[in-house]
């Protein structure tokens, strides 16, 4: 993954539903990648809000509609 993707919750991601909670129909971008590849910057498409150390477990590629 690189910046300026699109991305979606997995299904990993989707079951951790404290920490996401509400964003398992919603897209983000990718805005930063961690030093080893592992973590990202996200910002979601809904509201607007950052989530910094996504791990690379927890997103997928966005699906084409």
């Amino acid at each position: 993954m690189k910046t300026g993707d699109l991305v979606e919750l997995s299904a990993y991601g989707r079951n951790l539903k404290n920490y996401y909670n509400g964003r398992s129909n919603d897209v983000a971008i990718i805005l930063s990648e961690g030093q080893y590849q592992e973590t990202f910057t996200i910002l979601w498409c809904s509201d607007g809000y950052k989530n910094r150390g996504v791990s690379r477990k927890d997103i997928r590629y966005a699906k084409k509609i």
